[in-house]
């Protein structure tokens, strides 16, 4: 049977499982068969272009100027990926580049080049952005050419390093779009631009916020969770559906001593809450009462090992109010969990040097104690009605804390890059017989063409030291 008389439908879905499966070479060689193949192969052979140099982007660009209407209307999925160590920083761009050649064109992700530790500000950026929004801008629904062929029409997905928002954004887009789930991340936010943004969704269910800034801080820099009212005021107009929120700051910019004072007591969907970092004098933050009714699960993201000493974990339990989330979740009849990811070990902490001590012995002790305090607060949410409760139905309700060690990471920034999250090992359970894991498990999952690696030197000596902190 000859592969021509196959219906092209079928055709497309095998070059489709091609692309997919990243099996570019047998596409390359089935677009080299013969012109009714290659027709079909091409289809998916441009569907998809990732740049990580300058100087490979515009040899595309170039081509694609030449290039035949149908070609260019192939190309679906378009990243300039500028983080890698291959970013050719001394290349300078003939001309920015217009996306309205891809009148296709259904996902763009574009990292911003000043991310690049080695960059400075004041790069070709300005000028790439400013030709994303004039192609933006012509796209819009409120292009006064509304008759005309709009470009950009079926663009869904749009991700930059940097963007700039203007307050002139039309008031009729106010809770009138479907957005459900909005991540910031690897970049800094203005607290003008957040308000504005979260302006739109008409039910918006999860939030990430990952502020973060590969260059020292100059003057106009400005971070959306430094104004506590302001940000409370921005997130609260999505309070009645939100139910993830994830906050981390940049450790770099985290040792002002200024503190995030979260008011979520009218959030009543809020069921996940994510916070980071926390790092001696760093950027503190706080939970006011009452706290949110629904949240059943508060995870602490780089944690220092500092912060397990007893009076600094003693005051971060406080000011999180830990107790009255125990106490939520006990009325409701649900387990509350407590996860802290641990910071990676410094390295003059990892080894003992000018007779200092090697912590990493200290740390299975220190996660013990807050162990037994997090038991002693659980234990006052439930003891005035323990009496009332059968031991089964305590069990099923009983809350746990978790602590967590991921491998370390360099690359910057790693989730455009198919990198994928990283992934944590549960090394303390208390919730578990042992509490201190002899087989630790992953607190997320990974998918089964991922690194599932998880090592830690320094984390495996912390909590494989058999000492006497584990006399329980």
């Amino acid at each position: 049977m000859s592969l021509l008389t196959i219906p092209n439908e079928l055709l497309l879905q095998v070059t489709r499982y091609l692309r997919d499966s990243q099996q570019v070479q047998a596409l390359q060689a089935m677009a080299r068969t013969c012109k009714a193949l290659r027709e079909i192969a091409e289809i998916y052979l441009y569907s998809t272009a990732e740049f990580s140099t300058l100087s490979a982007l515009y040899l595309f660009l170039d081509a694609a100027t030449r290039a035949d209407s149908k070609r260019k209307s192939y190309l679906r999925s378009l990243k300039l990926l500028y983080s890698t160590t291959r970013y050719d920083y001394f290349y300078s761009p003939p001309y920015p580049p217009d996306l309205t050649l891809f009148p296709n064109l259904e996902s763009f992700v574009s990292e911003s080049p000043e991310c690049q530790p080695r960059s400075v500000k004041g790069t070709h950026w300005g000028v790439f952005k400013d030709s994303y929004m004039r192609a933006f801008t012509q796209a819009s629904l409120l292009n006064e050419s509304v008759g005309t062929s709009r470009p950009l029409s079926k663009l869904r997905s749009r991700q930059e390093g940097s963007a700039k928002w203007e307050k002139e954004m039309p008031q009729r887009f106010q809770h009138q779009t479907a957005l459900k789930s909005l991540i910031f991340t690897e970049c800094v936010v203005s607290i003008e631009a957040l308000d504005l943004i979260l302006s739109f969704p008409r039910r918006l269910l999860d939030l990430t916020l990952c502020e973060k800034f590969y260059h020292r801080r100059v003057a106009g820099d400005s971070f959306a969770i430094e104004e506590t009212d302001a940000f409370n005021r921005a997130i609260s107009q999505q309070a009645e559906s939100l139910e993830s929120l994830h906050i981390e700051r940049f450790s770099q910019y985290s040792n002002d001593g200024k503190s995030l004072v979260l008011s979520l007591s009218n959030f009543p969907a809020l069921t996940h809450l994510q916070l980071g970092p926390f790092l001696q004098r760093e950027f503190k933050y706080v939970l006011s009462t009452p706290v949110p009714p629904a949240l059943k699960y508060l995870r602490l993201i780089e944690y220092g090992v500092s912060m397990l000493q007893k009076n600094r974990a003693d005051k971060l339990l406080s000011d999180l109010s830990v107790d009255e989330l125990l106490i939520n979740c006990k009325n409701c009849g649900v387990p509350f969990t407590l996860d802290i990811s641990l910071q990676h070990l410094p390295h003059l902490l990892r080894r003992p040097l000018f007779n200092g001590n090697d912590v990493r012995s200290d740390i299975r002790q220190l996660v013990n104690k807050l162990g037994d305090r997090f038991q002693e607060l659980q234990s006052a949410s439930t003891h005035p009605r323990l009496e009332d409760r059968s031991e089964s139905s305590i069990r099923q309700t009983s809350s746990r804390l978790r602590i967590l060690t991921n491998r370390r990471r360099n690359k910057i920034p790693p989730f455009l890059h198919d990198e994928g999250p990283p992934r944590f090992l549960v090394r303390y359970d208390s919730s578990h017989p042992e509490r201190f894991l002899r087989n630790p498990y992953t607190a997320n999952a990974a998918a089964l063409d991922r690194d599932f690696s998880s090592d830690d030197e320094d984390m495996d000596i912390a909590f494989h030291n058999v000492d006497r902190s584990n006399q329980n």
